[in-house]
């Protein structure tokens, strides 16, 4: 079970009070949205990268139900003076999860050694079982070559014997016995024959449930000739070789559901895919939508849950229809600065307008606001 540090400090640090001034929410819901991204991270950023996944995946890994972008600039603007915030961003423009080593340095060193001694046990177990298995072929050899010794010698006895027995009897043999012999031996073997062609014939052997649900299922190469006709003419990039992680990957899709096993069953889900607008816009952003992408099951369920439709981006746009989606952090900054300066504008004219009007003969002796 993974799990992480949690400092006592972590709800009076000026950081974490300052993302929960710029998004107006209170400490405990901070800390939360805090652990739950640490949290996903984990899982899908084991490295701290954010890099592949914009402001709208982090939102709903956090369960953040308001403006992503806002959510965005405020982990990465909240940190006092010039400190990165909880989210920062280098001078390529991609984005890591602040001293993320120190969250999970200890446990993504743990996992390492966890799958470096697994695969240890694998080979060595490989070896053993090979070592047992020449040994046992070795025994069976040397027991199949004494039996072959021992039935070759006794043969070699009984012909021995006849040869000596019919030396002797073939001058007072009967020849009308050895006729009679014949004969009967004939009409015995033929008795046989008819016998054995009036018997039915055994049934053929079936085959096993496991051999026919093997041949109903997709294979890996299926799917990649999906994917080049279907959304390679789109702009998508060419899949180009069938990897081992990708053929793992989609038996285990195939096997957490009897529907993933149809070939009509993924038509469908790239007959989606194509007719999704957001996927398509993936090509001229960071092109992340790939085969590898989608034989994941946390990002499959959200193409069979609509996530993607074209009515979801209608949504949106009614949602917020004076406003366009950022294309990048640049851009998701300056339009959160932009909102904080207009803002703090409002509250200064406010106030001004209060304290700027004075009767004759009055004077203005009320205490304006600290700061004012």
């Amino acid at each position: 079970m993974a799990w992480l540090e949690a400092h006592q400090e972590l709800p009076r640090h000026p950081k974490t009070k300052r993302f929960a001034r710029m998004l107006k929410i209170s400490i405990p819901q901070a800390v939360g949205h805090l652990f739950l991204l640490w949290w996903w991270a984990l899982d899908y950023a084991e490295n701290g990268d954010l890099s592949k996944y914009d402001a709208y995946d982090l939102a709903d890994a956090v369960q953040w139900d308001g403006d992503p972008e806002e959510f965005l600039s405020a982990m990465i603007e909240c940190g006092p003076g010039e400190t990165c915030g909880f989210i920062e961003k280098n001078e390529s423009g991609k984005i890591f999860i602040h001293d993320w080593d120190k969250y999970s340095g200890r446990l993504v060193e743990k996992r390492e050694k966890n799958r470096k001694r697994k695969a240890e046990e694998r080979k060595n177990n490989s070896t053993k079982k090979d070592e047992k298995s020449s040994k046992i072929r070795a025994k069976n050899k040397k027991i199949n070559e004494a039996s072959n010794l021992a039935n070759t010698e006794e043969n070699q006895d009984k012909k021995n014997v006849a040869d000596v027995s019919h030396a002797t009897d073939v001058n007072v043999a009967d020849v009308s016995q050895g006729y009679r012999t014949q004969q009967n031996t004939t009409e015995t073997e033929q008795n046989k024959t008819e016998h054995n062609s009036s018997l039915p014939h055994p049934p053929a052997p079936k085959k096993s449930a496991a051999a026919s649900a093997s041949a109903e299922k997709i294979k890996l190469d299926e799917i990649v000739s999906l994917w080049n006709t279907r959304l390679a003419p789109l702009g998508f990039s060419r899949v180009l070789k069938q990897t081992l992680p990708r053929e793992k990957a989609l038996e285990a899709l195939i096997n957490s559901s009897p529907d993933r096993n149809k070939f009509l069953w993924w038509q469908e889900i790239f007959d989606r895919i194509s007719q999704s607008e957001f996927l398509r816009k993936s090509i001229q952003e960071r092109n992340w939508f790939t085969l590898d992408w989608l034989l994941n099951e946390h990002n499959l369920v959200k193409i069979l849950e609509g996530r993607y439709d074209n009515r979801a981006k209608v949504q949106v746009q009614q949602n917020a229809p004076n406003e366009q989606r950022a294309s990048s952090i640049d851009e998701i900054l300056a339009r959160h600065h932009a909102r904080m300066a207009d803002e703090k504008a409002k509250n200064s004219n406010a106030i001004d307008a209060e304290y700027s009007v004075v009767g004759e003969g009055e004077t203005d002796d009320r205490e304006r606001p600290y700061g004012v």
